[in-house]
């Protein structure tokens, strides 16, 4: 993981800088729609490309937000024209697994629009989350309002992050793994919690 991001730093530093904010544009849009691309990952080469004054920061910011948002959007559209007939495609089928979805579903009944607001802090199953919000057809201009307000919080964290620790970058994505792995099991207990309690209130009222 280190050797690849060392190489796509120095790839990105060879770029002029319009190239450069294209790629972190295309590279944030294709981990949305695309997710084995490490989106998290490109926003701290932005950031430590900042911090060695190559790129600006709201250039940075304003490339791999829109990226994230127009890809989320890009999955929302799709869900909302196809419905639940989308899972049974083969690219969903591959994309999305039975548990991420029924994890998703579970978080929408609980958190309804917070869960798009905060789908960026979430590791893992971003792009169920923009799809099942079209599924879903939640309104439009909501989802598109919270999906950039999350996704423009989280890229700044991370393009600040890039650039507070510099060279020191490994230790930087050492404390996004570990974070990606408490946020995990935390929202797993979250809904198993949910779930148990739902279960209860069912049992009460039957």
């Amino acid at each position: 993981m280190t050797h690849w991001f060392e190489q796509l730093i120095a790839g990105m530093d060879r770029l002029s800088p319009p190239v450069a904010y294209l790629t972190l544009f295309l590279l944030s849009y294709a981990e949305n729609v695309l997710p084995p691309v490490p989106g998290d990952l490109t926003v701290v080469v932005g950031g430590v490309l900042v911090g060695r004054s190559v790129l600006s920061f709201l250039g940075a910011w304003l490339a791999t937000t829109s990226g994230s948002v127009i890809g989320f959007m890009t999955y929302y559209a799709v869900g909302r024209r196809l419905g639940r007939g989308v899972l049974e495609r083969p690219w969903a089928k591959k994309a999305v697994s039975p548990a991420a979805l029924a994890r998703v579903e579970g978080w929408f009944e609980r958190f309804g629009f917070g869960l798009i607001l905060g789908n960026r802090f979430l590791t893992g199953v971003r792009s169920v989350i923009s799809l099942f919000a079209g599924m879903a057809k939640l309104r439009l201009g909501r989802t598109l309002l919270a999906a950039t307000v999350g996704a423009g919080i989280w890229n700044a964290l991370l393009l600040y992050g890039g650039m507070a620790f510099g060279q020191n970058y490994q230790v930087f994505l050492q404390y996004l793994a570990t974070y990606g792995k408490i946020v995990g099991i935390a929202l797993v207990i979250s809904l198993i919690g949910f779930l148990l309690y739902r279960r209860r209130r069912r049992v009460r009222q039957g």
